[in-house]
């Protein structure tokens, strides 16, 4: 999603429009550039400032991807079955298994169950 801001009245000098160009080099890589804009209206003389930025660039640069990666042993097993095993042992004992948390085991089930009923550990 792009959004911009327009800063009214701005008036730059050829050497603010080089170090624009600088600045928008560095800007670039998280989603964000300044352009100049005069007035559309002739013989107005107005120009404006205009920041644009794009939040899912800005936000996929700048994103800590922070937490612990996902786990998987690549089996798939049935949510029905999941349970039985559950009910057989404990949760505790069927997310050993897995090397998972248990809040984890309930966590895949749950979004299996909105899906397609297989759980992938």
């Amino acid at each position: 999603m792009r959004n911009t801001i327009f800063i009214d009245g701005v008036n730059l000098l050829e050497r603010d429009l080089e170090m624009l160009a600088e600045i928008n080099k560095c800007l670039f890589t998280y989603g964000l550039y300044i352009s100049q804009h005069k007035s559309d209206v002739p013989g107005e003389e107005r120009t404006c400032i205009a920041i644009h930025f794009d939040k899912e660039k800005y936000f996929e640069k700048n994103s800590r991807q922070a937490g612990a990666r996902r786990r998987f042993t690549g089996e798939k097993i049935n949510v029905a079955d999941l349970e039985a095993e559950i009910a057989a042992s404990s949760p505790d004992a069927v997310a050993k298994k897995f090397g998972i948390s248990r809040a984890t085991l309930y966590r895949r089930i749950k979004e299996s169950k909105e899906t397609d009923n297989v759980v992938l550990m």
